[in-house]
């Protein structure tokens, strides 16, 4: 009986947080519902379907340059013909539900008998904090690919691989997370990962040759607005803002993200040979975040899943 109450009440409290969030959006639409990542992934898609110089546009309301793999954008084609109202709309009910499978696949991998009450609880509180109100906000899909990345990681090990894999085909940072699986001696799921990235590189060539040589060929490194700004959590960031952009900024970065980053990932699977695997995952993820150029605010959602490590 406990358990079933406990379920009632977590559903109740999500679909209250839910509530909560449509409200604002209805009461303060040009503080909660800016949408300017959406119209930017959609003016991409359409660019693809009418064979644009993709990485060379100004696209959305706000002139934002696509930072993501051609892969990413193959899929934004499929959806762009609908309306921008669909599209919006669209993806806050995906990236809701994704948060929600994220949360009860954060439950799984702490050991939770009974993640559902769990992952519900976990997801109300989540829609208040900030990273996932920016992400709602801008139309990210950084709930989609948290979503990828740890139902992956919850199933067997035997089926590991193919999320990460597609996570990181849409946006480079969850590349992070086939070091993960290497480290954590899961050499299958590693391969299966690298694997399903590297067919979305050799299908972008094949469909988008010219915009993959110009991504591959050196944009994939180039940030799409400045790292510099305080929205950038990243050791990036922190040190570029600390030495005012100087001369050895970026070399002061490459090492420390390479200290960071060993260390990071280090810890994170001594963590899951200990049998933490969420906090595994959870030390991985941010470690990604720190090393990353950039990590906007909203990219921190990544850590959202740490709500249901077990006190």
């Amino acid at each position: 009986m406990t358990g079933r109450r406990w379920l009632v009440g977590g559903a109740a409290l999500f679909l209250l947080a839910v509530a909560g969030w449509i409200t604002l959006v209805a009461m303060h639409p040009q503080v909660y519902w800016q949408q300017t990542d959406a119209q930017v992934y959609r003016d991409a898609g359409a660019a693809v379907l009418h064979h644009r110089d993709l990485y060379r546009l100004a696209l959305g309301p706000a002139r934002l340059p696509f930072t993501y793999p051609p892969f990413a954008a193959l899929l934004f084609a499929a959806a762009s013909p609908a309306p921008l109202a669909v599209w919006r709309l669209a993806l806050a009910v995906a990236s809701i539900a994704c948060l929600l499978v994220s949360a009860w696949s954060a439950a799984r991998l702490a050991g939770r008998a009974n993640p559902m009450p769990v992952a519900l609880t976990v997801a109300a509180v989540a829609m208040w904090l900030e990273p996932v109100d920016m992400t709602l906000h801008f139309g990210q899909i950084n709930l989609v690919l948290l979503a990828l990345v740890l139902a992956d990681l919850a199933l067997p090990r035997r089926w590991q691989g193919v999320g990460v894999g597609l996570a990181a085909a849409i946006k480079l940072t969850p590349l992070i997370f086939i070091g993960y699986l290497l480290l954590t001696r899961r050499l299958r799921a590693a391969a299966i990962a690298t694997g399903t990235f590297a067919a979305t590189v050799a299908l972008g060539f094949a469909v988008l040759p010219h915009g993959s040589a110009a991504f591959w060929g050196g944009r994939f490194a180039q940030p799409g607005d400045g790292p510099e700004r305080l929205v950038n959590q990243s050791l990036n960031g922190l040190i570029l803002r600390a030495t005012h952009g100087g001369t050895h900024a970026h070399a002061l970065w490459l090492v420390a993200a390479v200290l960071v980053g060993c260390a990071g990932l280090a810890l994170a699977a001594a963590a899951s040979r200990r049998g933490a695997e969420l906090a595994g995952v959870c030390l991985c993820a941010l470690t990604g975040l720190l090393v990353s150029p950039i990590s906007w605010t909203h990219h921190w959602v990544l850590l959202v899943p740490a709500l249901a490590i077990p006190t």
